[in-house]
């Protein structure tokens, strides 16, 4: 599935995962994804909001930042710059979309004039009534479209080509408790998992509580939390794998 993304200038950008939810989506495909808690704001209810939340708690990143951009997390700064800043969606539409959204060149486009120099190993001259059936178009198009690629063995590319690519599928609720605890954590390292638990509202829903359960929950999601702002700054997410231990050279 991709998520059709209108811009105030026009412009569509699109997605493999859902994009964050703004008023504009009442003129689009997209729609707002469960939250993640209650009362989160719209733009929480989407995975790019975390990768962005993830990486300003990497603190080498926050270093890199602090630094102008310099340090060992240079080149990724170079393509998320300085995340500081408390306005995610600032940062999203000055530039962050950009990442994570299909190759502009890959839209379909309107030509108003025959093309002098096209490129026909990569894209293919379509002629539409322009008064026609818009459903009878869609129709025809995927009908040529499917005949086109069989005949020139063209795979149908799924693959999102996007720069930065969603490595899997989290629940939003994770991802709020996993970032919320780690927070907590950090904020006051003397807190309890219950007193974080509690906050939170981890185990609240259920029908019995079980504290035992609870507390290796938050301990849980501290742990991942930990993976996650560590990949994060090598420009994966969500990605639980365990960071890779640098070789001891002198050992």
């Amino acid at each position: 599935m991709v998520h059709r993304k209108n811009l105030f200038t026009g412009q569509i950008l699109y997605f493999r995962h859902a994009p964050p939810f703004t008023g504009l989506d009442t003129a689009s495909d997209s729609r707002r994804l469960s939250p993640p808690y209650v009362r989160a704001a719209n733009h929480e209810c989407s995975m790019y909001y975390y990768w962005w939340a993830f990486l300003r708690e990497n603190d080498a990143y926050l270093a890199c930042c602090e630094n102008g951009g310099e340090g060992t997390m240079a080149e990724l700064y170079r393509d998320f710059g300085d995340v500081r800043g408390a306005d995610f969606m600032d940062w999203w539409i000055d530039g962050g979309r950009l990442l994570f959204c299909e190759p502009l060149e890959d839209a379909a486009t309107i030509m108003h004039e025959i093309p002098r120099n096209h490129d026909s190993d990569k894209r293919v001259l379509i002629s539409v009534p322009v008064d026609g059936d818009l459903d009878r178009i869609t129709a025809e198009i995927r009908s040529a479209m499917g005949d086109y690629r069989r005949n020139h063995h063209i795979e149908d590319m799924r693959e999102s080509r996007a720069k930065y690519q969603i490595k899997a599928i989290a629940k939003l609720q994770s991802l709020h408790r996993q970032l919320r605890v780690y927070q907590m954590k950090r904020a006051d390292s003397m807190v309890g998992n219950k007193a974080i638990a509690d906050e939170i509202g981890i185990g609240s829903a259920s029908g019995e509580y079980n504290p035992n359960s609870v507390i290796a929950a938050v301990s849980r999601y501290y742990a991942e939390a930990q993976k996650l702002i560590h990949n994060v700054g090598e420009g994966r997410f969500p990605d639980y794998s365990e960071p890779t231990e640098e070789p001891d050279l002198f050992g």
